[in-house]
C-alpha cells in the first residue's frame, strides 16, 4: 500500500512539474516568426493640450493570432526616442497599451517598433558572434539583455 501511494505521489509531483512551461519560453524556443509587427500595432496620436510640438502618443499592441512575448516597444519621433516595456507576455486575444508624451516637429514622424523576445535574442546572438562588433550598438544590446532578463557570459 505504501509503495502504491509513493508511486502516485511521485507521479503527481512529476506531472505538476512538467506540465508548467512558461508561454514566453514556449513561444520563441526553436521557432521563428516572419510576420510583420505592424499587424499587432494600433497607433493613436493627439496634440498635447497647451503645448506646441508635443503629442500624446498611444500604441496598443494586440496578440491577434498567437501569444506575444514583448522585449520592448520603442516609440520614436523626429526629435526623440523612448524605450518602454519590459519583457511582458500578451496572451492571444489580449491587448496592452504603451504611451508617452513626445516632442515632434512633425506628427507624421511618430512611429513605433515592436521588438519581440525572439527578435531580441537574435539581435544579441548576431552581435555576440559578429567578427567586427559595432561598439555604437553595444548600449542597445546591453539594454536588451536587461529587458529580457538574459545576462550574457563573456569570456
Amino acid at each position: 500500500m505504501k509503495k502504491i501511494l509513493a508511486i502516485v505521489v511521485v507521479s503527481l509531483i512529476g506531472a505538476g512539474l512538467f506540465s508548467y512551461i512558461p508561454v514566453s519560453h514556449a513561444e520563441y524556443k526553436g521557432q521563428s516568426y516572419d510576420a510583420a509587427d505592424e499587424k499587432y500595432i494600433i497607433k493613436k496620436i493627439e496634440q498635447y493640450k497647451g503645448k506646441k510640438d508635443y503629442y500624446t502618443y498611444f500604441v496598443k499592441v494586440c496578440a491577434t493570432d498567437r501569444p506575444l512575448a514583448i522585449a520592448e516597444v520603442v516609440l520614436k519621433s523626429d526629435t526623440e526616442t523612448f524605450h518602454t516595456g519590459n519583457k511582458s507576455m500578451i496572451s492571444k486575444g489580449q491587448c496592452t497599451t504603451y504611451g508617452a508624451v513626445m516632442k515632434a516637429k512633425n506628427p507624421n514622424s511618430l512611429g513605433a517598433d515592436l521588438i519581440q523576445v525572439h527578435e531580441a535574442l537574435e539581435m544579441i546572438k548576431n552581435y555576440k558572434f559578429s567578427k567586427n562588433p559595432n561598439k555604437s550598438i553595444e548600449q542597445d544590446i546591453n539594454r536588451l539583455h536587461w529587458k529580457i532578463g538574459f545576462m550574457p557570459i563573456y569570456k
